[in-house]
C-alpha cells in the first residue's frame, strides 16, 4: 500500500486522475476525499450514498393536511364560484361525495395533481375542485367534512360565504348602453285570473361589440303562486336594435306561467349568466395575420332584471255553469259516439275533443246529469300539444257508456264551459243530442207445445160479421170555415218566415264556426271598443298602471288578430317583422314603437298627469286604425 502511494506521487498522471478523482467523488457525495487511494475512497462514496438513500426512505412521512376552501367569500347570483378540496401528502380513494345543499348546485369539475422534491423531503398534493353555483341570495355555509385516508379520520373546517343579487341597470340608462349583455323581463298583462296561464318574456339584448356568446344559464322561474315551465328561445337569428347610441342584438326567451292562487303574485326576479366572447387585442400570429382562427377572450357576465308584480282574482262564483270543471283559456270542442244501434247493456264509446289555448292538465271531462240512464265507465285522456311552449293543443277523452233499458231514443246534449280570461266571463260549449237506438237484449224464445192427439171444436161466434150502420143522423152545415178566414191564411205564412229566419241563423252560425277569423275579428273589436271606453275614466283617476295595461292590451288583441297569433305572444318586435311587410305604414309603425315604450316605461315609471295619459288615448286609436288596414 505505501509503495502504490508513492508511486501515485511520483507520476505526473497519477496525481492529475488522482486530483481529478477526488474533486469527482468530493461533487458526489459532498464530502472531501480520503487519501488512503482511489479504489477505498469508490467503496466509501457508494457505502455513503447507499445509507443515505436507506437513510430518506427511512424519513418518516409528512402529516397528511386537508383543506377545504372556495375562491371568494362573495358570488353573485347567476355566477360561480370554484370550492378546492386540497389533499397534502395523501391521497383518498375515489372523488370525495359533498352532501347536497339546499339552495346550491355542486358540480364536480376537475383534479389537479403536484408532486415536489426539495432538500432531500419529496411532498405531493391533489386538489379536487367543485363549481359552486347559487340558485337563491343568502348566507350559505359548507359543512365541516371528514374523509378517511386508511385508519386515519381527517375533518376539514366549514366555509362560509354569501350570494347577492347583481344590481340591474335601469332601462335606457347610460349604464345600460355600456353592459356586455344585460336582459329584460316583460309579461303581457298585470290583472289575471286564477288558472289563466300567461307567457313571460324575457329579452336578452347583446352588444354588437361581442364577437359569440354561449346559451344563457336562466334558472328557471320559482314564483310564489304560479306553475312556470322551461325557458325556451323564441328566435335564435334575433334582432338588430339600438340602446342610446350603440348596437345590441335582441333575443326573445319565453316560459309558461299558470296563476294557482289570488292575490299579489311577483315573477321574478330573473338572474342568470351568459359567456361573452370578446375579440383579443393582443399581437396576432404571424401565419393568422387577418385573425381568421382568433378564438377571442372569454368573459363570464351576470345577468339580472328586476321581477314584476301581478294582481290575481279567483274565478266569479256568479253565473259559472254546472259543467265548468276548471278549464281556463279558449277552447273548441266536438263530439262523436259509436256505434249508434245497440241492445241494452252493449257499449257505445263517447269521444270528447277539446281543443284550444291554455292549460290543457287544468281540466278534466265534466259530469253529465242528464246520462243517468247510462252506466259510465272512467274515461281515458290523452292530451297532445304544439308549440314550444305547450300552450296549444288537444286533449282527447274517451269514455264507455252503457244505456240500460230500450226508452233510450238519443244520447244527451253534451256541455262543456270555461273561463275566457280574455272576455272574462263564461263560455259553454254544447253538442246536440245524437239520436241512438237501443233494442232489447237477446232472450230465448218460449218453446211452443206440439198438440195432443185429440181436437176439439172451436166455439162458433154467435156473430161474425157487424152489420153497418143504416142512418148516418141528422147532418149540420158550419158556421165558420177557417181556410176562408185572412188571419187563419196569414197565420199559414208565420211557419215558413220561421223557416226562413232558422236557415239564415244557422248559415250566419256555420259561418261563424267554420271561420275562426271572422269570429275572432268580431270579438276584437268587440274588445277593443269596450277597452276605448275604459281609457277615459282612468286617465281621469289618474290610474297610470291600469290605463297602460288595458293600452298594451288593446294593441296585443288588434295586432294578434290581424297576424293571427295568439294575444299573449305579441311583442314590439312583430311591428317591423311582420307588420311592415304587410303593409303597415312608417307612421303607424312609429307610432306602436311610441305606445310599447311607453307601456314598458310605465312599469318603472309610472305617469300620473291625467292630461298626459289622455293625449295617449288618440294615438292608440290612429294606431288601431292602421292596425285595422293591415293584410290579415
Amino acid at each position: 500500500s505505501t509503495a502504490w502511494i508513492r508511486l501515485r506521487a511520483t507520476s505526473p498522471r497519477l496525481r492529475h486522475d488522482a486530483n481529478a478523482a477526488k474533486y469527482s467523488d468530493a461533487a458526489m457525495t459532498g464530502l472531501p476525499k480520503t487519501e488512503t487511494g482511489s479504489t477505498p475512497g469508490r467503496i466509501q462514496k457508494w457505502i455513503r450514498l447507499v445509507f443515505a438513500f436507506i437513510a430518506l426512505a427511512a424519513l418518516p412521512l409528512c402529516a397528511t393536511t386537508f383543506t377545504v376552501s372556495i375562491d371568494r367569500d362573495t358570488i353573485v347570483l347567476g355566477d360561480t364560484a370554484t370550492l378546492a378540496l386540497k389533499f397534502a401528502d395523501g391521497q383518498v380513494q375515489g372523488t370525495p361525495q359533498l352532501p347536497p345543499i339546499p339552495g346550491l348546485q355542486i358540480a364536480y369539475a376537475s383534479a389537479d395533481n403536484a408532486f415536489s422534491f426539495v432538500n432531500g423531503r419529496s411532498s405531493s398534493t391533489v386538489t379536487y375542485k367543485y363549481e359552486v353555483r347559487p340558485a337563491q341570495v343568502g348566507d350559505f355555509t359548507i359543512p365541516a367534512l371528514t374523509v378517511k385516508l386508511g385508519d386515519e379520520a381527517l375533518t376539514s373546517e366549514a366555509v362560509k360565504f354569501k350570494v347577492i343579487r347583481a344590481a340591474a341597470p335601469a332601462p335606457g340608462s347610460a349604464e345600460e348602453e355600456k353592459q356586455l349583455a344585460f336582459i329584460r323581463l316583460a309579461v303581457p298583462k298585470t290583472n289575471v285570473v286564477v288558472g289563466e296561464t300567461i307567457t313571460v318574456e324575457v329579452q336578452l339584448f347583446i352588444n354588437g361589440a361581442v364577437q359569440n356568446t354561449s346559451n344563457p344559464d336562466l334558472p328557471a322561474l320559482q314564483p310564489d303562486g304560479c306553475i312556470a315551465g322551461k325557458w325556451f328561445i323564441r328566435d335564435r337569428e334575433g334582432r338588430q336594435t339600438r340602446v342610446g347610441n350603440t348596437p345590441f342584438k335582441v333575443y326573445t326567451i319565453q316560459a309558461a306561467a299558470t296563476v294557482t292562487k289570488s292575490g299579489r303574485i311577483t315573477i321574478g326576479p330573473v338572474d342568470g349568466s351568459i359567456v361573452a366572447v370578446l375579440p383579443s387585442r393582443g399581437q396576432r400570429d404571424a401565419f393568422d395575420p387577418f385573425g381568421m382562427f382568433n378564438q377571442g377572450v372569454q368573459q363570464r357576465v351576470t345577468l339580472a332584471a328586476p321581477g314584476q308584480t301581478l294582481t290575481a282574482t279567483a274565478l266569479p262564483e256568479a253565473g259559472k255553469p254546472a259543467s265548468f270543471s276548471g278549464a281556463v283559456g279558449s277552447y273548441q270542442m266536438a263530439v262523436t259516439a259509436s256505434p249508434t244501434n245497440v241492445a241494452v247493456g252493449d257499449p257505445i264509446t263517447i269521444r270528447v275533443q277539446i281543443k284550444g289555448h291554455g292549460a290543457l292538465d287544468a281540466f278534466s271531462l265534466p259530469d253529465q246529469p242528464a246520462w243517468k240512464e247510462f252506466k259510465a265507465y272512467p274515461p281515458t285522456v290523452k292530451t297532445e300539444t304544439t308549440g314550444d311552449l305547450g300552450l296549444d293543443g288537444t286533449k282527447s277523452f274517451e269514455q264507455i257508456v252503457v244505456p240500460q233499458n230500450t226508452e233510450i231514443k238519443e244520447l244527451p246534449q253534451f256541455d262543456f264551459a270555461y273561463f275566457d280570461p280574455d272576455t272574462r266571463r263564461y263560455e259553454t260549449l254544447h253538442q246536440p243530442a245524437l239520436p241512438i237506438i237501443v233494442r232489447p237484449a237477446g232472450s230465448t224464445p218460449t218453446p211452443t207445445l206440439a198438440a195432443g192427439g185429440t181436437t176439439s171444436d172451436n166455439p162458433k161466434s154467435a156473430q161474425d160479421i157487424v152489420h153497418i150502420k143504416p142512418r148516418l143522423g141528422s147532418v149540420s152545415r158550419s158556421s165558420t170555415v177557417w181556410v176562408k178566414q185572412t188571419w187563419f191564411m196569414a197565420l199559414q205564412g208565420l211557419p215558413v218566415l220561421a223557416l226562413i229566419g232558422a236557415v239564415l241563423w244557422r248559415k250566419r252560425s256555420d259561418a261563424l264556426a267554420n271561420n275562426p277569423r271572422l269570429r275572432r275579428k268580431q270579438q276584437v273589436a268587440q274588445i277593443v271598443s269596450e277597452g276605448l271606453e275604459q281609457l277615459h275614466p282612468l286617465a281621469a283617476a289618474g290610474q297610470a298602471d291600469e290605463f297602460f295595461a288595458t293600452v298594451f292590451r288593446l294593441m296585443q288583441e288588434q295586432i294578434g288578430e290581424r297576424l293571427n297569433l295568439p294575444a299573449s305572444a305579441i311583442t314590439e318586435a312583430v311591428v317591423d317583422e311582420r307588420l311592415r311587410p304587410r303593409g303597415l305604414g312608417e307612421a303607424g309603425a312609429d307610432v306602436l314603437h311610441e305606445l310599447f315604450r311607453s307601456c314598458n316605461q310605465a312599469r318603472y315609471a309610472p305617469e300620473e298627469s291625467a292630461h298626459k295619459l289622455e293625449a295617449v288615448i288618440p294615438k292608440l286609436k290612429m294606431a288601431l286604425s292602421e292596425l285595422q288596414e293591415v293584410k290579415g
